[in-house]
């Protein structure tokens, strides 16, 4: 593996590897989400997530692309994923490499997208969140597929547009303007901003400097008295080495409406307080801080007398 490159035409490369035949009922297909990333969805019986990836990984120089193997040797299901997985793999290779947007490519003296890489197996699978059980309206507005994909899972109502590209010249105006219109009937809105993560994919601090400056200005008509909003982020990504890494990530929150029912507790570092919140918090603290602070009846709330 060379290199991980986003080509204009993805989806014309996405769509020449569905429907896939792969032996034993099981069939490939291909959907692609911002830049070079993409969804593998096999489709069949005896199919299991237990298996390893495909993906060398960013270290080591040459990455060759790994194959996938059954987590366990015994698992019938599984080992016959990795064959499938493989087998994809392998004629994808030779699929890509005479597509027209290769072709033209390589006449442009520009590397071809030959191959797909495969990590983070998974099965679908019912999911129901805490927002669901506290019957709470929720939309999501995003242009990243994988994200509006969780959207439908989760059941939140997806929002996007054309003008919502996931990457640094997405229009930040446009969404928020969205995340408005979606608050009239929603009790939560995620919006969901990718650019800052590509430029640090793409090695450059002060562009993400630059879009983190956008957001900031762009945000500003969402305050509000009767608003909570929170500011958080998934993973952090190095913008010299190009690669996520384990930093802690910031969460900001606003409280404007109502102090927080969590109460204060010295003795647990992921603790809430009503006059702010601690140096460090798990996610599923902070989920729990947003949703409390959001939700007509509070997470943490003692019942209301009857």
């Amino acid at each position: 593996m060379v290199y991980r490159c986003s080509p204009r035409g993805t989806d014309e490369l996405a769509a020449a590897l569905n429907s896939m035949d792969l032996g034993n009922e099981v069939v490939a297909n291909v959907y692609p989400a911002t830049q070079h990333r993409g969804v593998v969805c096999l489709s069949g019986p005896r199919l299991s997530q237990s298996i390893s990836d495909t993906d060398p990984g960013e270290l080591g120089s040459p990455r060759y692309v790994l194959s996938s193997a059954a987590i366990d040797e015994d698992d019938a299901a599984a080992s016959n994923t990795a064959r499938a997985v493989n087998d994809f793999v392998c004629r994808s290779f030779e699929i890509l490499r005479e597509h027209p947007v290769n072709q033209k490519r390589l006449r442009n003296n520009e590397l071809p997208a030959t191959g797909i890489i495969t990590r983070g197996a998974g099965m679908y699978r019912e999911m129901h969140t805490l927002l669901n059980q506290l019957k709470m309206k929720v939309a999501v507005v995003a242009g990243e597929r994988t994200v509006l994909g969780l959207a439908k899972l989760f059941k939140y109502t997806p929002i996007s547009d054309p003008g919502f590209t996931s990457l640094p010249d997405t229009n930040l105006k446009a969404k928020v303007h969205a995340v408005l219109t979606a608050l009239e009937s929603n009790d939560l809105v995620y919006l969901h901003v990718k650019g800052t993560d590509t430029c640090s994919h793409d090695m450059d601090p002060q562009g993400k400097i630059s879009m983190l400056e956008k957001i900031d200005a762009a945000i500003a008509p969402l305050a509000g008295s009767d608003r909570v909003i929170g500011v958080a982020a998934d993973h952090s990504t190095d913008s010299i080495l190009g690669r996520h890494c384990g930093d802690p990530v910031p969460v900001a929150s606003t409280n404007t409406v109502r102090p927080t029912a969590a109460s204060c507790s010295e003795s647990s570092p992921f603790s809430i307080c009503r006059s702010g919140a601690p140096a460090a918090m798990n996610r599923p603290g902070a989920g729990l801080l947003q949703a409390d602070r959001a939700s007509p009846d509070p997470v943490g709330a003692a019942p209301p007398p009857r």
